[in-house]
């Protein structure tokens, strides 16, 4: 019972912040849910008195002038409720664009919060999921019920009032009726969440599915492998998993549901006109008592039904709001996020790992106790196979991750206490899995930038120095071309080579003392990694050089070569001094040497 007060406080705390976020957005949304519903229940009870006026005064042969009032104001009414339903109609739709865009921001701006090591995890990405789907549907929602619930209190009074002053025993079979029906919802309410939360990464294999069998990246694959099937095959098991859950749920919300308008209909559709035909026949109530009784009887129990609905609803939608707040408000795990020291971005670096250790969560060690100090302006290549920690490596200097174990330094300074954002303009990278967006060139060069200014003679002159200046010129809009075609058909797309030199392009514009370069050449031709390793060479003066590279023939010119493997460094030294050694690396490179002399 403990744990069930403390997650309903919790929902009730969710339920005041997101009506912050929609005053934030809107207070005019808060006048015009309410003043709507208002209108609403003054129209609803003038349409249940309009029969019973009409009836009693044909009934009592009125004056036509008595008719033509009664239809007046209930024209009237309908008239005003529909202006103002288009006025309120409009505004909400304004109103919820609005709030659709505050909301996205939000989530978007937490991303930059988000550790990687959060970002990487299953379960955390399908919170996300639901947040960017769901918080501003929700959020509407939410405000929705909660006019719905003020209408229900002001109309059930009215309600309640007509049936006191007529019979008390209609309250009653209303009242019993609307909570045995609210106990069927509170039911369902649960199986509607649990489904949901259940649907969540089955919707998501679906969006993937989605996106491999549309997106350019993949229409090589799709044509040309078996990917086409072995994505048609994944869709097949995401539908049955679909269909596995619709039949886990959707049979009892079913039975449910047909045995809650199974006894709706046996009160309201049987006993109580029947009761009520007995007082007429008694000459209890009139015959336009009874219609405006039969049509009080009937709405006292909707809404009854409604506000005891609305309060679970309401608390199944802060659970679900529960994901929105988690990631516009997530802490990141990493220690210094919340730091204030900063690093001079130029000034040359020296980092140094003492005792680091790593793992990824819930697995085994990937590094264990690494010692390593690159001196500044020091130009240090790390090799070795495949899974032997060298790219795990680089991001725990990146900052990426925090160490499980041991420490990092940049120029004597602890990582845990530097401010994140200043540790990262701190360093240039160039990554394997480099991307390019669908924005222009200049600005997918400048993406270092933090105030959103753009200095294009610099940007030139970095396109200038890596050899992409002549291209970018040929273009109708030269570095103001946008990148892909997907939104601009005079969009450029380039080639393998021009993308690794943009890349790196985009970490000159940076201007850091530290440059990172994780195989800077991978899936390029022998010429054309030589020239990106001579552009390397060429901008990495003055600087420290962080290197990964699998072509190990690029790297035996650098100052210190460290050799890992299974987590560990295992050599270190330059080209010479290790082949001497005839270690690891002698053995990597002659392999290498040999496969090349094989081809000639």
């Amino acid at each position: 019972m403990k744990k069930k007060k403390k997650r309903d406080k919790i929902n009730f705390g969710n339920i005041l912040y997101m009506l912050k976020e929609v005053a934030a957005v809107s207070k005019l949304q808060f006048a015009l849910i309410f003043t709507s519903m208002g209108i609403n229940v003054v129209s609803s009870l003038v349409s249940m008195f309009f029969l019973k006026y009409i009836i009693d005064g044909l009934s009592e042969k009125r004056e036509f002038s008595y008719f033509v009032t009664v239809v007046a104001v209930r024209l009237g009414v309908f008239v005003v409720s529909q202006v103002y339903s288009v006025f309120v109609s409009y505004y909400q739709q304004i109103i919820q664009l609005k709030m659709s865009f505050r909301f996205s921001m939000n989530l978007y701006n937490s991303v930059k919060n988000i550790d990687l090591a959060s970002a990487e995890n299953a379960e955390f990405y399908d919170k996300y999921q639901r947040a960017l789907s769901q918080g501003s549907g929700r959020a509407q929602m939410l405000l929705s019920m909660l006019g719905s619930i003020v209408s229900s209190f002001a109309m059930g009074g009215s309600l309640v009032a007509i049936l006191v002053t007529s019979d008390p025993v209609l309250i009653l079979i209303s009242a019993a009726v609307a909570l045995i029906q609210v106990g069927f919802n509170l039911v369902t309410t649960k199986l509607n969440f649990n489904f949901n939360m259940a649907l969540t990464r089955t919707i998501r294999g679906f969006d993937y599915i989605q996106r491999v069998f549309y997106q350019p990246p993949y229409a090589k694959d799709i044509r040309r492998t078996r990917l086409s099937e072995l994505m048609r095959d994944k869709f097949k098991k995401r539908m049955g998993d679909y269909i596995d859950l619709m039949k886990k749920n959707y049979l009892p919300l079913q039975y449910i549901s047909s045995s809650s308008s199974l006894l709706q209909t046996l009160v309201l559709q049987g006993a109580a006109p029947l009761y009520l035909v007995y007082k007429v026949v008694r000459g209890a109530v009139s015959i336009g008592d009874y219609t405006l009784l039969t049509s009080a009887v009937s709405s006292t129990f909707a809404y009854i039904s409604n506000f005891a609905n609305m309060l679970p609803q309401v608390v199944e939608n802060s659970l679900f709001i529960q994901n929105y707040i988690d990631i516009v408000t997530f802490k990141s795990g990493l220690v210094s996020s919340g730091a204030e020291l900063e690093v001079d971005a130029a000034v040359v670096k020296e980092i140094r790992l003492n005792d680091v250790s790593f793992a990824y969560s819930g697995g085994a060690e990937v590094l264990r106790g690494v010692n390593l100090t690159v001196a500044p302006g020091e130009r240090v290549a790390i090799v070795g196979e495949n899974g032997a920690g060298k790219t795990t490596l680089v991001k725990l200097i990146m900052g990426l991750y925090d160490p499980t174990a041991g420490s990092l330094t940049i120029n004597g300074v602890p990582y845990r206490d530097i401010n994140r954002d200043s540790l990262y303009r701190s360093m240039s990278v160039v990554e394997q899995d480099f991307q390019c967006y669908a924005l222009t060139i200049r600005e997918n060069v400048a993406l270092a930038t933090r105030d959103g200014t753009i200095d294009n003679a610099r940007v030139d002159a970095i396109l200038e120095r890596v050899l992409l200046k002549e291209k970018i010129d040929s273009l109708p809009n030269g570095a103001d071309t946008e990148y892909t075609k997907e939104f601009d058909e005079n969009g450029v797309e380039f080639s393998g080579g021009q993308l690794q030199r943009l890349a790196i392009a985009r970490a000159l514009y940076n201007e850091s003392g530290l440059l990172i370069m994780d195989e800077p050449s991978s899936a390029l031709d022998p010429l054309s990694e030589q020239r990106i390793y001579d552009l390397i060479n060429s901008i990495s003066d003055g600087k420290t050089l962080i290197l990964i590279s699998h072509r190990l023939s690029c790297v035996k010119d650098m100052d210190r070569i460290i050799v890992m493997d299974e987590g560990q460094i295992i050599e270190q030294g330059n080209h010479v001094t290790l082949m001497q050694l005839s270690g690891k690396y002698a053995e990597m490179f002659t392999v290498q040497a040999e496969r090349y002399s094989d081809s000639v």
